[in-house]
């Protein structure tokens, strides 16, 4: 068994490398990752390749798993649209150990990190018992390697029987603190012209009256069952009390969507955070693009006429009173 250290790995590499190039800022998009444009900068700065097309930075994992590590361990922050260099302490086993699990979580889609946590030490028990590399997930496997969990021939190393023992599961951070208000972009998909709304909307509220705002917002009738999707949970009107905009959006998640019936669904995004202004009363919506669509008849002539803000600032504040 070979001994590395969680200092040497190559994400932590990459990680240093990382903080240094965002120094301090560059902006990111809605989901919390570098612009396509500033993709290949970044991974000039690593010393990777890039493809001659890329759509966004997360399909890179050789930049994304640095990336979602960094956050992680809050050498790199997010704020108001723009990634800065954090702490520069000295990143230890523990941080390691935070860092696999959180990029594990990303690669598995699994945002509360339990399943991928198991499956991680599970790989790793099997692989010291002898299976072939050949049985599991070859993106894992790379990831376990860019770790230091395993060599070159899928055998575990010093670290690797640390994380066999010791990974734990790693939460997504909460990016909206309480007393924050988030800007909203409310956008219903596959339609033309582009339809949406942005509206200013207190950390606090519940999807549930999300899910009122969106009715106000884009003149819907509340006849069809909802669902909000947030990560690889769902919230349909028996739980979408459960849980704030404030838990609904992290750092690496700026975007959860909600489908009305069966066929429309809407993107919410979450665009910036900013004070709360005295006096001034939430909801509140602030821009607003083209008219929604009622139903599959005029899909293609949409509204005849738009709803102005104004009107959906009132519909909002009569249905929160009623």
């Amino acid at each position: 068994m070979s001994a590395v250290r969680a200092q040497d790995c190559t994400v932590f590499d990459r990680v240093r490398l990382l903080a240094g190039w965002v120094g301090a800022g560059r902006a990111v998009t809605a989901r919390a990752v570098l612009r396509p444009a500033d993709v290949p900068q970044a991974a000039d700065a690593l010393g990777i390749g890039v493809p001659m097309r890329i759509r966004s930075a997360a399909e890179l994992p050789e930049l994304h798993a640095p990336w979602t590590a960094a956050l992680a361990l809050g050498v790199i922050r997010i704020r108001e649209g723009r990634a800065t260099r954090g702490f520069d302490a000295e990143l230890d086993e523990r941080d390691w150990l935070v860092a696999l699990a959180a990029v594990a979580g990303d690669l598995l889609d699994d945002e509360e990190g339990d399943d991928a946590t198991r499956i991680c030490r599970r790989t790793l028990h099997e692989l010291d018992d002898g299976a072939p590399a050949c049985r599991f997930d070859p993106a894992l496997l790379d990831l376990l390697h860019d770790f230091g969990a395993i060599d070159e021939e899928a055998r575990l190393t010093s670290l690797g029987t640390v994380a066999a023992e010791h990974l734990m599961p790693y939460h997504a951070v909460d990016l909206v603190p309480a007393h924050r208000i988030c800007l909203l972009r409310i956008t219903l998909r596959y339609v033309r012209p582009s339809c949406w709304r942005k509206i200013l909307v207190p950390a606090t509220f519940t999807l549930g009256y999300v899910h009122q705002i969106v009715q106000v917002a884009m003149s819907w009738d509340e006849d069809a069952p909802h669902v909000f999707t947030v990560g690889r949970r769902q919230f349909d009107a028996t739980g979408h009390d459960d849980i704030s905009i404030g838990e609904a959006f992290t750092v690496a998640r700026r975007t959860v969507v909600y489908d009305f019936g069966a066929e429309y669904r809407h993107e919410i995004t979450l665009e910036r955070v900013e004070e709360a202004v005295p006096g001034q009363q939430y909801p509140y919506c602030v821009a607003s693009a083209s008219p929604c669509d009622l139903d599959d008849v005029n899909r293609e002539l949409a509204w005849l006429t738009p709803k102005p803000e104004l009107e959906i600032n009132l519909g909002v504040a009569l249905r929160r009173s009623g």
